[in-house]
């Protein structure tokens, strides 16, 4: 009987962590600054922030602090910085975004979870499965907008596995800029080609 209540007690207590994890966290403001609530309207995180998303369905949100854009958990703790990109965080192409770490780029899920570590000095969004990132390539900034020159690049697939290394000379030959393109972010080079 003992064993029994305690299976009860345990099942219980995991049905409830489940069900409070899977709340749906809508970010809401008061004063200039962002918290959340949950679907009741009950204040599960205080507005505390500059500017707040969504929760996405893996309980991740991309938040602006003081300090930039960070990810955050529904614990509110912070799990890394994320690449910045149009003003905002990066989006998520293929399943995955770009975050930074001492200033390398690496790559996470929806969840929050990092799939490729922090190795390269910029690093493309994915598309179709596979990415540009370079080692040793320069980034040139030009008031907001910036350039990259030089590196040495190579195609990664989402598991972060060199595909194909670009040789010296396409690596060098690589001066990209994001531009929006029928409201679709693209990457040319210093002659207007589409590069990605």
């Amino acid at each position: 009987m003992i064993k029994m209540f305690r299976t009860a007690v345990f099942m219980f207590f995991v049905l409830l962590t489940i069900s409070t994890y899977a709340q749906q966290l809508t970010a809401f403001e008061v004063n200039n600054r962002w918290g959340y609530r949950d679907e009741s309207g009950k204040t599960i995180l205080p507005p505390v922030y500059l500017f707040a998303y969504d929760f996405n369905k893996s309980g991740t949100s991309a938040v602006f602090t003081d300090s930039g854009w960070v990810y955050i958990n529904k614990k509110e703790t912070a799990l890394f910085s994320v690449l910045t990109f149009d003003n905002g965080p990066d989006y998520f192409s293929d399943g995955l975004s770009r975050f930074t770490e001492h200033g390398k780029v690496g790559y996470f899920n929806e969840s929050g979870r990092i799939v490729i570590s922090p190795l390269f000095d910029f690093a493309f969004p994915f598309e179709n499965g596979s990415a540009l990132v370079c080692d040793e390539c320069v980034k040139i900034q030009d008031g907001e907008h910036y350039f990259l020159r030089g590196g040495n690049w190579m195609k990664i697939d989402t598991t972060g596995t060199v595909i194909r290394k670009l040789s010296s000379e396409e690596s060098e030959n690589i001066n990209a800029a994001p531009v929006m393109l029928n409201g679709k972010l693209i990457w040319i080079d210093q002659t207007g080609q589409r590069i990605k």
